[in-house]
């Protein structure tokens, strides 16, 4: 019996040791992710505590290095005896081809490398893409406005640095029609081999009449009406972000439906219709409301609406409580006279003003901000 008891007492004293350790290993990745991950959407960060034969094992992985040296110091500071088997990203069986191309005219990003996850966010036919890792049929990818997410291998054309390279020093053309196609032929008559958004990239071969040649970011030929595209250089360089082409750009969109996740013009969430209305206009916003609200110069609201002008981001949702902070969960684009054109159900516009017959009374209940962007004007 002393004997059973004292390796109950041996064993019990082990387990608590252990689970001091975990504990500790636990407060460490915390401390870490606060310290240097405070947004998981600045960085990849995945690390989580597995046990190996009673040892710790740290796995997952971070495209962050300095995460990797941060815990490896507390860890070795706590005495904490562990198996680093965190991944630092790019993954090495990527074999170096890091880049890709969207090949569809919208393709979707999810939180998860599942079908059935959360849809985060939107990419366009032509946007690059930097590849993180590969989990099955899926790809661990940054888009351009730095989001993270998970987007499903077909959606994209995994290319080396020189093909990446080739491809951004070609001409190119961009589409300036909300909606349209690519054919086989010069011909609308034709067989359809891709649908086209505004925003989406070709790539401009030659011309025919009143078409343009183009190939596809994964090599299909095909034709665009001329109608539907304009000189990507020549467009970009023309982009000139004044209220009015704010507002103008934002009506195009008028009746698209509302999608969570949505950054395109076949669907479109509130913050993903403000960043597309604005990177139409040569400015790059962030993809979610809550750090959009981080931009531009707030203007005073206080005890009316007069000091807004067109173009100007209203931002709603619940205010700050003594135990709770401020929670923005929705954006519009303010269009003048009390008006504001936003994305819910379908992209919309409504009013501040009671007396208006498109008042919205819920949103003029949950307005905490407005920021101005365009504080050249």
């Amino acid at each position: 019996m002393k004997k059973l008891f004292l390796f109950i007492l041996s064993l019990s004293i082990l387990i608590s040791c252990e689970n001091k350790q975990v504990e500790k290993t636990e407060l460490i990745i915390q401390r870490v992710k606060n310290k240097y991950v405070p947004d998981s959407r600045d960085h990849i960060f995945s690390i989580n505590i597995a046990k190996n034969n009673g040892k710790i094992v740290l796995k997952g992985y971070t495209n962050y290095p300095i995460v990797k040296k941060a815990i490896d110091s507390l860890m070795k500071k706590e005495r904490v005896s562990y198996e680093d088997s965190i991944k630092l990203l790019p993954d090495n069986s990527l074999a170096g081809k890091t880049k890709a191309l969207v090949r569809l005219s919208v393709a979707n990003l999810r939180s998860q490398p599942i079908i059935k996850s959360e849809l985060i966010s939107q990419a366009l036919m032509g946007d690059k893409l930097n590849l993180f890792m590969k989990s099955g049929s899926w790809y661990l990818v940054q888009t351009p406005d730095n989001y993270y997410g998970w987007m499903y291998a077909p959606a994209l054309t995994q290319l080396s640095g020189d093909e990446i390279k080739s491809w951004q020093q070609s001409e190119k053309l961009i589409v300036t029609e909300i909606y349209a196609h690519v054919y086989e032929k010069p011909d609308i008559s034709s067989q359809k081999i891709s649908d086209i958004v505004i925003g989406n990239l070709l790539k401009q071969i030659s011309e025919k009449d009143d078409f343009y040649e183009v190939e596809l970011p994964d090599g299909r030929k095909a034709f665009v009406k001329k109608l539907s595209v304009e000189n990507y250089e020549q467009w970009k360089a023309s982009r000139n972000a004044t209220p009015g082409n704010i507002v103008a750009t934002a009506k195009q969109f008028l009746g698209v439906p509302y999608m969570w996740g949505g950054t395109s013009a076949k669907q479109l969430d509130c913050s993903g219709f403000t960043q597309t209305v604005y990177e139409l206009n040569g400015i790059q916003l962030p993809r979610d409301a809550s750090q959009q609200v981080k931009l531009g110069i707030e203007i005073d609201t206080i005890n009316h609406f007069s000091h807004l002008q067109k173009g100007d981001l209203l931002f709603f949702g619940k205010k700050a409580t003594k135990n709770t902070k401020e929670k923005v969960i929705h954006v519009t684009i303010y269009i003048g006279d009390t008006e504001f054109i936003h994305a819910a159900g379908l992209v919309k516009i409504n009013s501040l003003d009671p007396a208006r017959e498109n008042f919205s009374a819920y949103r003029k209940g949950s307005f905490l901000r407005a920021k101005r962007i365009l504080t050249n004007e």
